[in-house]
């Protein structure tokens, strides 16, 4: 990794990024569990000893993208988790790749993290998140619950990991035998069915649990259902479109007759075009995830029309003051109102005893 320019890092998070489902890590989680339910429908239906060694090498692939994802969201969170992941980052690059990035790489600071960390062996994952969280995962991973009992406050509730020792222990040895499926031949290996299953449920359980100490401590905040998800960013793009609003009603007050005419022709037909793209894309797709994305887009949009006609009015009256713009982040998310969806959890097969929550 010595050597590597950062804009060699920003394309290779970008393409990544690019073979999610939508070209968004929001969906991270959502193509980690597809994943995972892929691997375990293939491991109940095929005997082929060679589906074994294919999916041992699938699912640590899917556990390095769900870990390289919450580095991600972590880092999206604030200023106090960049700082940290700041100091976590092995790679020294030069002032001139910095300020190439900052002049316009498509890659986030999260995802240039993301790419930089190791995600080679159970080790490097409990560094990374451990430096990123300001705590032990390890200690944190015993005992927790799922995040719908810890909201609930469900007595006598399982924890999602019923042996943390032994997933850990499990994952370790998966990565071990990953290195040697990945990088050799090693045509005299056989991997039992059992021992395939055992891999399976152990990263889908410390996925679990990972998220579930995500929910109790960094995401503590933030909606837990997508019903809630759903709310909220209905709400921000309410919230959106009041500021554009007042920026459209300041760009009125101080304009002629003639210009108020035209600003508001203008904004009739860019909200018809907006309107087009939103009724041409996201309507049209099927599940509950999408009218959160489509309307965090729209949110995004409409702030930086309204972005556009502030800066116009003030360019034109220097006294005006501008109104605080409403940050990108969702961090006003719902945390007790609205209702809660509570359909019965989807159980992998051989799941065990570990429940799936949707992200």
């Amino acid at each position: 990794m010595a050597g590597r320019k950062l804009s060699d890092v920003a394309r290779d998070a970008i393409d990544a990024r690019s073979r999610l489902t939508v070209n968004r890590w929001e969906v991270m989680e959502g193509d980690v569990q597809r994943r995972i339910f892929e691997l375990s429908t293939l491991l109940k239906t095929s005997r082929e000893p060679e589906v074994n060694r294919h999916i041992v090498v699938s699912v640590i692939a899917a556990l390095q993208t769900y870990v390289r994802g919450t580095v991600i969201s972590l880092c999206d969170l604030g200023s106090d988790y960049r700082t940290r992941a700041a100091g976590l980052i092995p790679e020294k690059f030069s002032l001139k790749d910095a300020l190439e990035w900052t002049g316009g790489s498509g890659a986030t600071f999260g995802e240039l993290v993301a790419h930089t960390a190791s995600c080679s062996s159970i080790t490097d994952i409990f560094h990374w998140l451990d430096g990123l969280l300001g705590r032990s995962l390890a200690r944190a991973l015993h005992g927790i619950i799922s995040p719908y009992d810890q909201r609930n406050k469900v007595p006598g509730a399982s924890p999602v990991i019923p042996d943390v020792n032994a997933a850990i222990a499990t994952i370790s040895r998966a990565f071990e035998l990953r290195n040697i499926l990945a990088h050799e031949a090693a045509a005299t290996l056989r991997i039992r069915r059992s021992a395939c299953l055992e891999i399976v449920n152990a990263v889908r359980d410390f996925i679990f649990g990972v998220d579930a100490v995500l929910w109790a401590t960094a995401y503590a905040h933030l909606p837990l259902t997508q019903f809630e998800m759903n709310v909220h960013a209905g709400e921000e793009l309410g919230r959106a479109r009041r500021d554009l609003e007042a920026a459209l009603q300041d760009a009125r007050d101080i304009s002629p007759a003639e210009t108020r005419r035209w600003l508001m022709a203008n904004q009739a037909e860019w909200q018809r075009v907006l309107d087009d793209w939103h009724d041409h894309t996201y309507r049209t797709l099927d599940g509950t995830i999408w009218p959160a994305v489509g309307a965090a887009e729209l949110t995004k949009v409409v702030r930086s029309r309204r972005d556009q006609i502030a800066a116009w009015v003030l360019a034109i009256n220097p006294e005006t003051t501008l109104p605080k713009a409403v940050p990108d982040k969702f961090l006003d998310w719902l945390s007790d109102e609205g209702e809660d969806e509570t359909n019965s959890p989807d159980v992998l097969p051989d799941s065990g005893a570990s429940p799936t929550w949707k992200p």
